[in-house]
């Protein structure tokens, strides 16, 4: 595997690893020593993309709700509007 592969692997940079080595670490430490601290921003742009798919999910659910209850309103208004007057209910009856 390259630096890069082992890099990607390991959640580092290559440049680390190439730092590392060229430091005097043996291999094996640079590529099992954790870094000692993670960057504050990656935390929450993972907690926004996080919140970024709740509300797309939300909306999709939303939406769906809306389409099932327009399809329901028109099946309604089909009915209604395919009874001949004073055969059916009246579109209130319906309606409720």
């Amino acid at each position: 595997m390259s630096v890069s592969d082992w890099a990607r692997q390991i959640g580092i940079l290559p440049s680390t690893i190439t730092k590392r080595i060229d430091a005097g670490w043996s291999v094996e430490q640079a590529l099992t020593i954790k870094r000692r601290w993670t960057h504050p921003i990656k935390p929450q742009a993972q907690a926004d993309h996080e919140m970024r798919e709740a509300v797309r999910r939300f909306a999709c659910e939303q939406r769906r709700a809306i389409d099932a209850f327009e399809e329901d309103m028109l099946d309604r208004l089909k009915g209604v509007a395919m009874t001949p007057p004073g055969e059916g209910r009246e579109l209130s009856e319906t309606l409720s």
